[in-house]
């Protein structure tokens, strides 16, 4: 599969659902292009089958979904306040998470000390080791919850990330802070 989209085969038949994509990073001398990793349709049927028969034309989705926050009554989603990308285990220097690229202006990110060039390892104490877990946990939590971020900061790793490929050479040995962020909400789009 590729961009999202379905894995099928010469017949035009459905033969897995996404679940991730490896594509070349900033740490990665590779070029990839975009290949799509799929779990096998027939792991995926029973799932399907089990959402359409508790669906219900009639019920709000996000209503009906408390616990795991998708989207608010108003519209909103949770909101962290930062741009990722994923650090994996192909260097030395930093450890696997959700690195920062850029801290919104004025967001609770930014007021809780969260910088460009961090690593957001867990939240809650939930390993993140990729930006789509990142994204995928804060989908789980609601506007206004507080969580606990620990992130890993190493010098030079601010500067280091305004480049296409990240130099780890100029990077310094980091540490590992706690913080807490409240999460805010977005506008539907």
């Amino acid at each position: 599969g590729n961009s999202g989209g379905g894995m099928f085969n010469t017949l035009g038949q459905l033969m897995g659902i996404p679940e991730r994509k490896y594509s070349t990073g900033l740490f990665s001398g590779a070029d990839v292009d975009n290949i799509g990793m799929c779990i096998p349709i027939n792991l995926a049927k029973p799932l399907i089958r089990e959402a359409l028969q508790k669906y219900n034309s009639g019920t709000d989705v996000a209503a009906s979904r408390t616990g795991e926050n998708q989207t608010s009554p108003d519209g909103s989603r949770p909101l962290l306040g930062v741009r990722v990308t994923t650090v994996s285990g192909a260097n030395a220097v930093l450890p696997d998470g959700a690195l920062v690229i850029s801290v919104e202006e004025d967001s609770n990110a930014s007021r809780a000390g969260i910088q460009a060039g961090d690593v957001i390892v867990s939240v809650d104490d939930t390993v993140i080791s990729s930006s789509n877990a990142l994204v995928s946990c804060i989908q789980n939590y609601n506007e206004g919850a507080e969580l606990k971020i620990r992130i890993y900061r190493a010098p030079g790793m601010a500067d280091a990330i305004q480049t296409d490929r990240i130099d780890l050479s100029t990077v310094g040995e980091g540490e590992y802070i706690d913080l807490t962020v409240t999460l805010l909400g977005s506008a539907a789009a």
